[in-house]
């Protein structure tokens, strides 16, 4: 499978749980819990050097209505998935992509940003690219 955009292919491994680049790089998969509460960014993912976290698949709930984002976050914050508006009690979910649905910069963190004070819990699947 190509991925245009970035220029690399990925192939999945589900008997062994791992992600391969086309470049022979193996890639583990990892998980993260989703946990917020207070308006802004959160962190999800700590920054790992030299290495993009690309999400592969995630769920979210909040307890009231608010827009949700994610962003890339080196000391200054980049969103990296547009405004997601969620009712209260609402949320969304993102079913297994090798290519992942988004990531971010080499060496940055990835929060959960909210827009109110409400809760906000889930969890993800990523990798280390």
């Amino acid at each position: 499978m190509a991925n245009a955009e970035a220029g690399t292919r990925n192939f999945s491994a589900r008997t062994t749980g791992y992600i391969v680049n086309d470049d022979g790089t193996i890639l583990t998969p990892k998980r993260a819990v989703i946990s917020a509460s207070s308006s802004g960014a959160t962190q999800v993912v700590a920054a790992v050097t030299g290495k993009k976290i690309r999400v592969i698949s995630l769920v979210v709930i909040i307890g009231g209505a608010a827009n949700v984002k994610f962003q890339s976050n080196d000391g200054s914050a980049t969103d990296i998935t547009g405004l997601l508006p969620l009712a209260a009690n609402g949320g969304f979910s993102a079913g297994v992509s090798e290519l992942g649905h988004f990531e971010t910069a080499s060496g940055a963190r990835l929060d959960i940003n909210l827009s109110a004070a409400v809760t906000a819990g889930g969890f993800m699947t990523y990798v280390e690219a």
